[in-house]
């Protein structure tokens, strides 16, 4: 399958969901993006 994935949080589950996408070669390319917390003053 072509295409791209991207899994927004580098948490448990999101690092759990890009390693499987990768595992089964679904998609062309995986990409993890961390998103950080607003620090509130």
């Amino acid at each position: 399958m072509a295409g791209k994935a991207a899994v927004i949080g580098a948490g448990f589950y999101g690092s759990t969901t890009a390693l499987r996408l990768a595992e089964f070669d679904l998609f062309d390319e995986v990409v993890l993006v961390r998103r950080r917390a607003c620090s509130q003053k």
